[in-house]
């Protein structure tokens, strides 16, 4: 074969499957000298990548990202993780029961605001729900113009407008718990069961882990779809957390000091809009731990990255 551009689909420790233009799964591995020249694990081609193949089928380059999501990896190395790249939008995924969680939300969404990546929130099975009014209220009680669709493989509301996101040409991946029914979403927008799915039990919520590794499949459209495993350890890398909290920070900014503490300050805006039940103290608390993480994270970053 000569030069070919190929996308990562799927990825297993060293070894690579890369999708070709014309539908055909290949199995891979990086060049030598491109190992060589490595200087860091991002360096490597993660699920979601555009690489170039040489005429064995060796992965001899990654092509510049548009984007990335990432976290900081499990353990003590410190190190940033990307989890998948090249998205336009991601589709994060609660589902309306046990699962729903708006502090899990918002580190997902400090997470996503930290890239040029769209979020999108779909309120997984939705025929659940007595009133997803409720949920979808909840929601954008966090920020007033988050896209919110309700979501059912059971009834299908919410798969045509999931798929007027999906243009040719455009990725998206899903993230989530497991065993929420991510994987069955993504084979009802394929038409097939290409994706592995189990359920949960609806009495506690919980399930087995079906997904176990990232795969990205393509539509007949020529837009992508990645699936990600359930994420028990979701620890802040690149994150925005000013933007996924702004109506604290612009409350902030209202403060009679500029060097408020928000704890004793006479004048203090967020004081005063926790004492009329403006915003939440378990939102309030939510950000100044993720604002902790985030500052400690870029300094830990700067000490394994010199500051890139």
């Amino acid at each position: 074969m000569n030069d070919n551009l190929g996308r990562v689909a799927e990825q297993h420790h060293n070894l690579y499957k890369v999708l070709l233009e014309d539908g055909t799964l290949m199995e891979s591995r990086v060049a030598g000298k491109f190992a060589y020249q490595r200087k860091k694990n991002t360096d490597y081609p993660v699920v979601g990548d555009y690489v170039r193949l040489n005429e064995k089928g060796i992965i001899e380059e990654v092509m510049e990202r548009k984007s990335t999501l990432q976290r900081m990896e499990a353990g003590t190395t410190k190190k940033s993780q990307i989890i998948v790249s090249n998205l336009d939008y991601i589709f994060i995924c609660m589902a309306v029961n046990q699962d729903f969680n708006l502090r899990r939300l918002e580190r997902y969404l400090s997470m996503v605001y930290g890239t040029s990546i769209t979020p999108i929130i779909l309120l997984m099975k939705s025929d659940l729900a007595e009133d997803i009014d409720q949920y979808r209220s909840m929601v954008r009680e966090e920020q007033s113009d988050l896209i919110v669709i309700p979501c059912s493989s059971v009834t299908g509301e919410g798969i045509t407008e999931v798929q007027g996101w999906l243009q040719t040409g455009m990725t998206a991946a899903f993230i989530g718990s497991s065993g929420i029914g991510k994987s069955t979403i993504v084979n009802q927008l394929l038409g097939q069961e290409v994706l592995k799915t189990s359920r949960i039990r609806e009495y506690d919520g919980k399930g087995r882990h079906t997904t176990t590794h990232r795969q990205l499949v393509r539509l007949g459209n020529g837009s992508y779809l990645i699936d990600t495993p359930g994420m028990r350890g979701l620890a802040l890398d690149t994150s925005n957390v000013a933007e996924a909290f702004g109506d604290i920070e612009q409350l902030a900014c209202e403060c009679k000091y500029r060097n408020c503490s928000h704890t004793v300050e006479d004048g203090c805006a967020i004081r005063q809009a926790l004492e009329k039940g403006t915003i939440s103290a378990k939102r309030y608390r939510s950000y100044t731990k993720l604002k902790r993480e985030e500052q400690h994270r870029s300094k830990e970053r700067n000490k394994v990255y010199g500051g890139r």
